[in-house]
């Protein structure tokens, strides 16, 4: 009888349990792009550097 009572006890303690769980946290920071073009500093079209312009 007292096997019964104590799981009885023991599964009603279980049942009673609850958890959270809280998803993670998200960070995003926008990237930061350097582009060297070789000219000092100008922009210099694709097509006028093959000529030899830029």
């Amino acid at each position: 009888m007292f096997r019964v009572l104590s799981a009885a006890l023991i599964l009603a303690l279980l049942a009673s349990c609850t958890a959270r769980v809280d998803g993670p946290s998200v960070r995003v920071k926008p990237a930061t792009i350097d582009i060297d073009s070789g000219n000092d500093g100008g922009f210099c079209p694709p097509g006028q550097a093959k000529k030899g312009r830029c």
